[in-house]
């Protein structure tokens, strides 16, 4: 039987005692009351006004295993988030404690085979019934591996509304022109979109250059192209051609240490971009960003090919990576004029089972740049491991290192 004790949400214990004591009619108005009210349950905690406590509910249609909760939020450790089973109902439950100023997006997944095969969960998941408030990652369709994803959102009470990635009212929209473009070097062929500004043919100065990777994902996911309609519109940052490189299904092999994949930024990319698109050569005014691994294979190629890429917008750097290989070359070469932009989630504390904390090697990255004297703007943000901020914080980024001052 539960330790009543343990029992953290008031409206969770308030249904354990009514059960217990018989009144089973109990069970069928709190059902009642979450269809109106909708789920997880937010709960206020006496006397902290920055956190809440959250609870998770699942109604199990038949005889169940278990139910396992899974997101950047409540984290992706599944066996510290299964949910408890209230008595022998059909309601299963997990309640946490959380600052109240983050968004979050979560699945349920029903008789968790409770291992590490995590595209077998990720074939699992299903929404929360009780919460209607969803979001939708497109597939890619020219990928055959790739599917639509479907997630739970949250929004507590204090969280910042998105400015940047949102659909400003100005009719100063740049054009995204796709290439096809064949790289000699990897031996083979990838998509490439050019994000040309506002008026560009009659911009007679050049342009400043911006280089991501993960390009399908920063278009379509993390809404880059309003983030950069926007600030240009609001003259925050420069005019700038932004070029979005495609990732392949070789993308840890390509973005993880690869001198050839750095070889295909710096030589073929950055010499095509320079002879069909009027952009600076300067490097000061020129950014090569990602997040993630994107994050980590800047940071390498601007380190492996100095003087390149005078800017690096690193979100959610994975530093960890070979036993932060990177973050120990950095310490033990020579500064180079680079700027950076790091940034890392609260929620990045809670990685994967078998992974390191996140935010640590991002948090020891900024210490060694900043003690080798290098210019570094890091942000520390209610989010975590996932597109929820990185289209807002791409934004930032930006500002940071090319803005406007």
């Amino acid at each position: 039987m539960i330790d009543i004790k343990k029992i953290e949400s008031s409206k969770m214990r308030n249904l354990y005692n009514n059960l217990t004591e018989g009144n089973y009619k109990a069970l069928d108005v709190f059902w009642s009351e979450l269809e109106q009210s909708g789920s997880p349950l937010i709960e206020e905690i006496e006397g902290d006004n920055k956190n809440v406590m959250v609870t998770f509910i699942y109604k199990a249609k038949e005889k169940i295993k278990n139910v396992v909760v899974y997101g950047a939020f409540p984290s992706y450790r599944y066996n510290e988030n299964i949910m408890e089973q209230l008595l022998d109902s059909n309601l299963w439950y997990k309640t946490y404690k959380v600052r109240n100023d983050i968004k979050f997006a979560y699945n349920y997944s029903v008789n968790d085979a409770l291992d590490d095969d995590y595209k077998k969960r990720f074939r699992n998941f299903i929404l929360d019934e009780f919460n209607l408030n969803t979001i939708v990652f497109p597939k890619d369709e020219e990928d055959e591996e790739d599917r639509e994803e479907k997630r739970s959102l949250v929004e507590l009470c204090n969280v910042k509304p998105d400015i940047w990635t949102k659909t400003m009212k100005h009719s100063n929209n740049g054009t995204l022109d796709l290439h096809r473009f064949k790289s000699n070097i990897l031996n083979n062929s990838r998509r490439v979109w050019v994000y040309k500004p506002y008026k560009y043919e009659e911009n007679n100065e050049k342009n400043n250059l911006i280089i991501l990777t993960d390009g399908f994902m920063h278009i379509n996911i993390l809404n880059a192209i309003n983030v950069l309609d926007n600030l240009m519109y609001k003259e925050l940052i420069p005019k700038s051609v932004c070029v979005f490189i495609d990732s392949n299904n070789n993308r840890v092999g390509e973005l993880a240490f690869n001198k050839n994949y750095g070889e295909f930024i710096t030589h073929e990319i950055l010499s095509w971009v320079h002879n069909n698109y009027n952009v600076t050569t300067e490097s000061e005014k020129t950014i090569i960003g990602g997040v993630s691994l994107g994050a980590l294979a800047a940071s390498y190629i601007a380190l492996t090919f100095p003087n390149v890429f005078g800017n690096v917008l690193a979100q959610s750097g994975s530093f960890f990576w070979d036993e932060e290989w990177l973050i120990d070359k950095y310490k033990n070469s020579d500064k180079m004029e680079t700027r950076f932009y790091l940034n890392v989630g609260f929620l990045e504390d809670r990685p994967y089972d078998d992974e390191p904390i996140m935010k640590d090697s991002i948090d020891r990255m900024r210490d060694v740049l900043i003690t080798k004297g290098y210019d570094v703007f890091y942000e520390h943000s209610p989010s975590g491991h996932d597109f929820l901020s990185w289209g807002e914080k791409l934004a930032t980024g930006l500002i940071a290192l090319i803005g406007k001052k």
